[in-house]
């Protein structure tokens, strides 16, 4: 939640918010052993999610 507070835009704020409640919750799920498919599917996506404004910057930044 600190990414998205500290990303800047509204348009990459909300989505890292997303997916960092994402991952969030997937760990929380698979320390309550809950669904385990559904838990790594939330912590990948969210992961991919939270990183996503990390590649364009690596990619083209100066």
């Amino acid at each position: 939640m600190v990414a998205a507070v500290f990303s800047g835009g509204l348009g990459i704020a909300i989505p890292v918010l997303a997916a960092s409640l994402a991952v969030t919750f997937a760990l929380v799920g698979l320390g309550h052993r809950m669904s385990r498919i559904q838990c790594v599917t939330g912590l990948v996506t969210g992961s991919l999610g939270v990183a996503w404004p990390v590649f364009p910057v690596a990619a083209f930044g100066d």
